[in-house]
């Protein structure tokens, strides 16, 4: 798996343990996704920065559910940004494919960085041996991880859909 000493400032929190009010703090969910990375830049980050990625890669993965027209049990978008909690109890289920979009939008920030557009626009000198394989390796894991964050809810849930709910589009 990962390398993930230095973590603990952010999930703090047990990936399992859930609030007394029956709400979902962020921090259960960048636990699960810190599970499945491994990221040394993102450790050596101050933890305000570090934070604020982990909340960017949420709101990302979340957004990614939302277009991808995920049906789930509970309300994603009933939430408190500034509390970083969502105002329900998500199941484990939910948890997970919401770490797994996380690693989707982790993702995307490799696949579209600067440092393989250079490789690629660059002088003889500045590329790299392979560099188009490590981008193509890279977005195919990238697209494997979307796959699988749709299986998940596939597997977990339905798809929205006009044809099976024509109740909800009415």
């Amino acid at each position: 798996m990962s390398d993930i000493s230095g973590v603990e400032e952010i999930a703090d929190v047990s990936t399992e343990e859930i609030t007394e009010t029956q709400t979902t703090d962020y921090s259960i969910i960048y636990g699960r996704f810190l599970s499945k990375i491994e990221d040394n830049e993102l450790i050596k980050m101050q933890a305000e920065d570090r934070h604020s990625m982990l909340k960017e890669w949420l709101l990302t993965g979340l957004s990614f559910i939302e277009l991808d027209k995920l049906r789930i049990e509970h309300d994603l978008s009933d939430r408190d940004d500034d509390a970083e909690v969502f105002n329900s109890e998500l199941n484990s289920a939910e948890i997970e494919g919401i770490a797994l979009y996380m690693v989707v939008a982790w993702y995307e920030n490799k696949v579209n960085s600067l440092e393989h557009t250079l490789l690629f626009m660059g002088s003889k000198d500045e590329k790299w041996t392979n560099q188009k394989d490590h981008w193509k390796v890279t977005s195919e894991t990238q697209r494997a991880y979307r796959l699988r964050a749709r299986k998940h809810f596939r597997n977990h849930s339905s798809r929205d859909n006009a044809y099976i709910y024509p109740e909800k589009y009415t």
